[in-house]
């Protein structure tokens, strides 16, 4: 397997390095503590940024932060001041946002099957929240506002790549928790002149993702799985397609957006992919040839099926045509390289004994 050298300070363009070098902002991210928001913390204080975060551990676990501390030194650390909060309770006078540049949002439940269990509860995480989120950078008057969408707006539709500008029948609650935050986004920046920017995300993955439960997302469990020695499952015949996109994609997009001066961003909404589908099938072998080069693999070469999960779209490839034009974004990481990071993320995790993991301690604020 190739041994990849995960450095987020390395894993921006040009353009957003020089930025950086040149002007620290204050950043505040929502959901620091998550998957995606955890790799916005690293990259940013790694880059000599101040960040404010923002999390109350409902949908992300303080182990990230154990992560992102450990890589860090102490004086990027130091850089960080952390909020336990829910965003539906976030207010604009709260001492450690008054010189907010740019939010970040990306506090939300996010897990199709989920939203179908317990759609009231998604709303008000989702929605509701979003709405503080918007009123919080009117009165803060951020630079710019980033929010997390997603591909689950497209619904089912007779498309094969999926383009901005046209959806189909929502699957899931989860779906139209997302196509509502979009609306209201347009709303505030039509009415309160809000630069606000919308992202799609399209299937991400990563290191820090969790493998758990019953709605984990398919490459952590599936990795997990492996390790455990147990047989990976896949939802439907696996046919289904599936545009996977590395994290650090997604921190690229977010601190681009930011720092690029394009009118033509504002008020819009953006796919957000690697572009490279693949279906499930597919993807499970590669895996396991993946894995294979660290386990041994021979008798778990063959996945089991399970019936489809409701809420979930066949076919999902991502036309990042108007991405590119618009932000000059190109993916830093492709599929495979993504792949060989979160499985040897995954497998540091398993030989890595409970003490060696750093202790994160805070003030809350």
């Amino acid at each position: 397997m190739t041994k990849l050298k995960y450095e987020p300070k390395n894993l921006l363009d040009s353009f957003c390095a020089q930025k950086l070098v040149e002007h620290q902002f204050t950043w505040c991210i929502t959901g620091v503590a998550g998957f995606i928001g955890s790799h916005l913390l690293e990259t940013l204080l790694s880059h000599g940024q101040k960040v404010i975060g923002v999390d109350n551990f409902i949908a992300s676990d303080l182990s990230n932060l154990n992560e992102v501390q450990s890589s860090l030194t102490k004086e990027q650390w130091e850089r960080f001041t952390f909020i336990e909060s829910d965003v539906c309770h976030l207010k604009a006078n709260h001492p450690s946002l008054k010189k907010v540049d740019f939010i970040l949002h990306h506090a939300a439940l996010g897990s199709v099957p989920g939203s179908i269990d317990e759609p009231e509860l998604y709303h008000k995480n989702n929605v509701e929240g979003f709405l503080n989120v918007l009123e919080l950078a009117k009165k803060l008057c951020v630079r710019k506002l980033i929010y997390a969408s997603s591909s689950a707006v497209y619904g089912e539709n007779n498309l094969t790549m999926q383009k901005e500008g046209y959806t189909g029948t929502l699957l899931s609650p989860y779906a139209a928790t997302k196509i509502t935050n979009e609306a209201y986004a347009q709303t505030w920046h039509s009415c309160y002149n809000l630069p606000i920017v919308g992202f799609r995300y399209f299937n991400i993955f990563g290191s820090r993702q969790d493998p758990t439960g019953s709605y984990a997302a398919v490459i952590p469990k599936w990795i997990q799985c492996l390790i455990n020695k147990e047989q990976i499952e896949i939802y439907g015949n696996g046919l289904q397609v599936r545009d996977f996109c590395h994290v650090q994609n997604v921190v690229f997009a977010n601190v681009k957006a930011c720092l690029t001066n394009n009118p033509r961003l504002e008020g819009q909404v953006f796919n957000l992919s690697a572009g490279e589908p693949i279906n499930l099938n597919s993807l499970a072998q590669l895996v396991i040839k993946k894995l294979s080069h660290s386990l041994e693999l021979s008798d778990l070469s063959e996945a089991i099926y399970g019936d489809a999960r409701p809420g979930d779209i066949c076919n999902s490839q991502a036309d990042t045509s108007k991405i590119t034009q618009e932000l000059g974004y190109a993916p830093l990481i492709n599929l495979e390289v993504g792949l060989e990071e979160v499985i040897n993320w995954f497998l540091m995790q398993t030989n890595r004994s409970p003490k060696s993991k750093v202790k994160f301690e805070y003030t809350l604020q």
